[in-house]
């Protein structure tokens, strides 16, 4: 696991509700949102998306830590 993937995963692990990328950017210590979705995207994947919520003008991903609930419903499943 990279240095960035490690400070994100630390990040999620404190937050058990799950974070999104502008979230886990202003709790970091100098990750840019690019570095962020980028070590979120990585395989294998080690984090989920849980839910969506509302951001300034899209929806925004709430990301958690593996393994992810079985009732977590996959991303296809998504209406907006």
């Amino acid at each position: 696991m990279t240095k960035r993937k490690i400070e994100v995963a630390e990040l999620l692990a404190r937050y058990p509700d799950g974070l999104t990328v502008n979230e886990i950017y202003c709790r970091s210590k100098s990750m840019a949102h690019k570095t962020i979705r980028n070590a979120l995207n990585e395989e294998p994947r080690w984090a989920y998306i849980d839910r969506w919520v509302l951001g300034k003008k899209n929806y925004e991903p709430v990301w958690c830590l593996n393994p992810a609930p079985e009732d977590c419903p996959p991303p296809n499943d998504y209406k907006s």
